[in-house]
C-alpha cells in the first residue's frame, strides 16, 4: 500500500506494522483500518485523541472518521466514538451503545 499527498501529521505514512487490512478511512489529518481479525490501527495527527484507539475496542464491523473524530461500529453493533468532542460529535447516544 502506498500513501501519497499531504503528510505533515504522517497521514499518509503507512505504518510498518500495518499488516493486512480489509477495510480503510481517511480523515483530514488521520486515518484509520479495519485489519483482516478485525482490530483497528489509526495513524497520523493524535491531535485531540483522534488516532488513540481506545483500549479494549475489540472487533470492529466499520469504521468512519471525521476531520477530528472516529467512529466505529462494534462487532456486538454498539458504536464507539473517540476524538475531539468539542461540539458532541463523540457522544454516542444511549440506544447505540
Amino acid at each position: 500500500m502506498l500513501g501519497g499527498g499531504y503528510n505533515k501529521y504522517g497521514q499518509n505514512s503507512i505504518p510498518s506494522d500495518l499488516g493486512s487490512v480489509k477495510n480503510i478511512d481517511v480523515g483530514s489529518f488521520h486515518n484509520c483500518a479495519i485489519k483482516t481479525d478485525d482490530s483497528v490501527q489509526c495513524w497520523g495527527s493524535d491531535s485531540q485523541g483522534r488516532s488513540s484507539v481506545p483500549s479494549g475496542l475489540g472487533s470492529v464491523k466499520s469504521i468512519a472518521l471525521g476531520s477530528s473524530h472516529t467512529c466505529a461500529i462494534k462487532a456486538d453493533d454498539s458504536v464507539q466514538c473517540w476524538g475531539n468532542d468539542q461540539y458532541g460529535q463523540i457522544r454516542v447516544p444511549a440506544e447505540l451503545q
